[in-house]
């Protein structure tokens, strides 16, 4: 594989947050009242504001809450 077959499939190893910050964010999510348990997909809670699958949302780096909780 060629350098640039290797860097457009690269993926910083930084992409995702700790297990710590994830539960933290986590946390904050699950006690917000504005969770919609209206699933997308089965046992995923979403964000009223975003849209956001919460469990995907909190896992990575550039990612934030939309009403700053974290």
């Amino acid at each position: 594989m060629s350098n640039v077959d290797k860097e457009k499939w690269y993926i910083p190893k930084n992409w995702k947050v700790d297990l710590d910050v994830r539960k933290k964010r986590l946390n904050a999510c699950n006690n917000c009242e504005d969770k919609n348990t209206k699933f997308l997909l089965k046992n995923k809670p979403t964000c009223k504001h975003c849209g956001c699958i919460i469990d995907w949302k909190v896992k990575f780096v550039n990612e934030e809450c939309p009403l700053k909780k974290w």
